[in-house]
């Protein structure tokens, strides 16, 4: 992976996501001791922050699959905007949490997985929700 590949998948990404003129993307910060950047959506006074590695940014370009997940992604982001908080999300019995992702993906030890550390509070009462969260994530779908 060259610099001129990372540039051009940032400069891609970038387009990607300021493309409709809603979300403003900022200038990517690179996380320390890690092969990966710190981004921040913003809309509408609202900011959503989440990562990506070198190597994802560096594929994006001449990856048709990471780009159209990346639009995906944005689009879906866009809509996120519009409510109260990017964060709010509701359960299938209705209850509304906030539900905040603390990247980076960290490596799990001894096991080629990654996690995530998400908190989740009931809106209701402020209260940290005991609940379970589950996810199918592949590769393409986070970008």
């Amino acid at each position: 992976m060259s610099r001129q590949q990372l540039e051009q998948g940032i400069a891609l990404l970038t387009q990607i996501f300021e493309s409709p003129q809603i979300l403003k993307l900022s200038v990517p910060e690179p996380i320390r001791g890690r092969l990966a950047f710190y981004f921040v959506a913003r809309a509408n006074e609202k900011e959503w922050l989440f990562t990506l590695s070198q190597e994802a940014l560096s594929d994006l370009p001449a990856m048709k699959t990471y780009q159209q997940a990346a639009d995906r992604f944005a689009r879906d982001l866009e809509k996120r905007f519009r409510n109260k908080s990017p964060n709010l999300f509701f359960c299938t019995s209705g209850v509304p949490m906030l539900i905040q992702i603390e990247w980076p993906l960290e490596p799990l030890a001894n096991r080629a997985a990654s996690y995530l550390w998400v908190g989740v509070t009931d809106t209701r009462d402020g209260r940290v929700a005991h609940c379970t969260l589950s996810s199918r994530i592949n590769r393409a779908s986070l970008i």
